[in-house]
């Protein structure tokens, strides 16, 4: 508020008192200044808006125009204040804040804010009031869930007020669940519990139930802070009952729920011999049938049953679900006398229970039963298998014995469980008599009478051949029979345009036969295959015949035709021939000049190649692959060789860099590379008539490589050496090699009759072509030895047609006596 003054003159001399009070009547403080012109000066400051009063006495008279009435206006408009943040709730127990946005107002001090907090109990609290860059913060206390109704004023004039609602703070932990479905259930049946999330926040509740049904869940809201859900169970067995909070388990989550079937036991019945009412033996076991089809055709129930002796110890017998409804109850007793037996389906007693059944020392043959196919036929060659049940019989020894056309070996399996399988192989056909004794004793139908056969079965022969098969290539198929009986095979093939085609067929053992064949021609061929005339199991068998050999299925990769190659390193590639028929591939590598380069094609035995060559030179290598002659897929191979390696940091020494050389010794050049980085040393040393010196190069492992040389004629030669397919300094240089001997020589020997024999040595050219088998001149290396065993290396010609021409100039010896 402004400071302001009023002007209040009097005519006549006297005493003046001043009251002002603002808008709330309370008194404000003013100063008055006595002008001595009879006219007074009243300063006051407003400190609120509103309607301010002047009272004015004079001798204690109030004056006539008294009290005065001055309106004050504020110098804000708070209508353009707002709150904000009040979209996210606060939390209890933590501080919440919201900001006064007064940037629309004006400027407004801090003194002439204030703000006021009223919780959700009435109670009511100041904010604390902080600079914003919005116009101030206002902060204030969370103690209790519910709503704060923030209440400001700028100047004493009141905001409009806004309101926040506090939470409470998400604490799955504070989430309790109970009731009975949290535990068990019954089929058909709702079974529900209660969820009480109160004092653990606003949070989501989440419920799943996982069990062998799907079971629908409902939810009902009790309207505090809790919720009752039911779920329905539709089979029975056990079910996990899921309940998260906010995405995580609430304490005891998950519940295990037992749920029962809704059944009515009284149509199950309980039968077989270990319910015998003349009793059952001693240490014999024997079984008892809990049939509950009528309740389960599955076997999805529980059956349980305890055994009392006569002394009172309780024994749990072990049950077998066989999973159709019947159930297979076993036990052996141990002491003579009356026993009892508590049989329950899903803890209900079955109709009859407890039954009570008396055990006592003997033996009974009558009880035994055989049963099984190997006691009503079998067939020769063919393991056959009968089954000896003794259970309740009592204590006794069991005996076997077959006779017939041959001996049978037989194989007894105990099962443990009164049980036991009997095996036997006959081998010849005919009658077998199989008797079979209890306690010596025949068992009922004992002796059995077995008729053997022979058998023929085609669908018994196993046909193996290869999945594809190939035109002009032999193929094999292997027709087994063992198992088939006595019989010949025999096979029909018919191609595309129904014209049979040959085959032959050998026995490879006893009952395994070979059929081999070759298809002429592509496309579908039937395969008729019969056993003693009758089909082989999947005959006829239909077959695609693929061409020979088929070139664009093979498969070319490896680092040897990518390029970047580094020059002077090893590399190589593969050829991946497996489905591409039966051929052998052809490689022919080109290095920048169009000379061939050495390669060595390595067979790994299982359908692939592998390619090793070194390119020398930098720049571009043409690769060609063929595959019976026929380029394969994306041949040739333009592969880019680039140099590696500095070889200006490569010193050359050694006797070969000398200018002057012998023939027939043997020179060294070495080669420093410490300093050159990765790469190799590659070498030429060419003579002056255009053929190559053979050379050996060493890496020494150490960093240095030798090139060893050993000139055979005299002449110049010139020396290039690279590293890592680039010059090596001082690399390119010419020797010169000498020869003592000359061309033509005087030789004098002593002869019996001392007569002086002079031997005049002339030479003629002579020339031989030699075939190379695709070879190339650089590849090409040869020595010729003369009588006298020196070494001449001749000329060699490349005539590109996979051939070479050597041209040496030999001597002809002429004797004069």
């Amino acid at each position: 508020m402004r400071r302001t003054n009023r002007l209040i003159d009097f005519f006549v001399s006297g005493d003046i008192s001043i009251a002002l009070t603002d808008a709330k009547n309370q008194d404000l403080p003013f100063t008055i200044d006595d002008r001595q012109d009879g006219t007074f000066k009243i300063d006051y400051t407003p400190k609120s808006p509103g309607v301010h009063c002047i009272s004015v006495l004079f001798s204690d008279n109030e004056i006539p125009i008294s009290p005065l009435k001055v309106n004050v206006e504020p110098t804000v408009d708070v209508s353009k204040i707002r709150i904000e943040g009040l979209e996210t709730p606060p939390t209890v127990g933590q501080p919440a804040q919201v900001t006064l946005n007064t940037i629309a107002a004006g400027p407004i001090p801090a003194n002439a804010i204030r703000a006021r907090v009223v919780g959700p109990s009435g109670n009511a609290q100041d904010a604390i009031i902080t600079p914003a860059p919005q116009g101030y913060n206002l902060r204030f206390n969370v103690p209790e869930p519910g709503t704060y109704v923030i209440e400001p004023d700028v100047y004493t004039i009141p905001v409009r007020p806004a309101q926040v609602t506090a939470i409470e703070p998400l604490d799955a932990s504070k989430v309790r669940a109970y009731g009975p479905g949290l535990s068990q259930g019954t089929v058909n049946k709702p079974a529900d519990f209660t969820v009480d999330t109160r004092g653990a926040g606003n949070g989501q509740l989440g419920v799943t139930v996982e069990g062998p049904s799907e079971s629908k869940i409902d939810y009902q809201d009790n309207n505090d802070g809790s919720c009752r859900v039911t779920y329905h169970p539709t089979a029975p067995g056990n079910y996990n009952i899921n309940i998260l909070y906010e995405g995580k388990h609430i304490a005891g989550s998950p519940f295990h729920a037992a749920v029962r079937p809704d059944l009515d036991t009284r149509s199950i019945r309980c039968y077989g011999p270990g319910l015998d009412t003349n009793g059952v033996f001693l240490e014999s076991p024997t079984e008892f049938t809990v049939d509950a089809k009528s309740v389960t055709s599955s076997g999805t129930g529980r059956v349980e049953c305890l055994l009392t002796s006569p002394s009172g110890r309780p024994v749990r017998c072990p049950v077998k679900n066989m999973s159709n409804g019947t159930y297979q109850v076993q036990y052996a007793p141990y002491e003579p006398g009356m026993h009892q037996l508590d049989v329950t389906y899903e803890n209900v007693p079955v109709p009859g229970s407890p039954f009570r059944v008396n055990a006592a020392s003997g033996y009974d043959a009558a009880r035994v039963r055989a049963y099984g196919p190997g006691l009503e036929g079998a067939t020769t060659n063919e393991p056959t298998t009968f089954t000896i049940e003794t259970k309740g019989a009592g204590q006794g020894s069991l005996g076997l014995a077959i006779e017939g056309p041959s001996e049978a070996k037989m194989i007894c399996k105990d099962n443990q469980d009164g049980t036991c399988i009997m095996e036997y192989l006959p081998t010849k056909a005919g009658q077998y008599d199989i008797a079979i004794k209890f306690a010596e004793q025949h068992v009922p139908g004992s002796p059995f009478h077995v008729n053997v056969r022979d058998r023929l079965d085609a669908s018994h022969v196993n046909v193996k051949m290869s999945s594809t098969m190939r035109a002009n290539t032999l193929q094999e198929i292997v027709i087994d029979g063992q198992t088939a009986g006595p019989g010949n095979p025999s096979i029909d093939i018919t191609d595309s345009h129904g014209r049979r085609k040959p085959a032959s067929i050998r026995p490879r053992g006893e009952g395994v036969y070979v059929a081999e064949f070759t298809p002429q021609t592509e496309g579908p061929h039937r395969i008729d295959i019969n056993w003693s005339d009758k089909p082989v199991r999947e005959s006829p068998f239909n077959v695609q015949v693929l061409p020979s050999f088929e070139p664009q299925k093979v498969i070319v990769d490896g680092p040897g035709i990518r390029n970047g190659i580094p020059a002077s390193l090893e590399t190589s590639f593969r050829i991946n021939t497996r489905e591409a028929g039966l051929e052998q591939p052809d490689v022919s590598i080109k290095n920048p000049e169009g000379v061939l380069v050495s390669s060595k094609l390595i067979d790994n035995k299982d359908g692939t190649y592998k390619v090793i060559y070194k390119p020398n030179d930098v720049g571009r290598y043409i690769i060609n692959v063929n595959y019976g002659g026929i380029p394969v897929l994306n041949s040739p191979f333009n592969v880019k060789v680039e140099p590696t390696g500095d070889p200006t940091k490569c010193h050359l020494s050694g006797s070969g860099t000398n200018s002057s050389v012998q023939v027939g010794e043997e020179y060294t050049i070495t080669v420093d590379t410490h300093d050159a980085g990765p790469g190799a040393v590659t070498c030429r040393i060419r003579s002056t008539a255009g053929s190559d010196l053979d050379i050996d190069i060493v890496d020494n492992e150490d960093g240095t490589f030798n090139v060893y040389y050993t000139p055979h004629n005299p002449g110049n030669y010139v020396v290039k050496i690279k590293f890592g397919g680039q010059d090596v300094p001082g690399g390119d240089f010419i020797v010169t090699a000498g020869d003592s001997s000359k061309y033509n020589r005087t030789q004098t020997t002593e002869t019996v009759t001392s007569t002086t024999t002079t031997t005049t040595t002339q030479y003629r050219p002579v020339d031989f072509r030699l075939p190379v088998g695709g070879g190339q001149i650089g590849d090409i290396t040869a020595l010729i030895r003369t009588p006298n065993g020196k070494f001449h290396t001749p000329i060699i010609d490349d005539n590109q047609d996979g051939t070479v021409v050597c041209f040496y100039i030999s001597s002809i010896y002429t004797y004069m006596y």
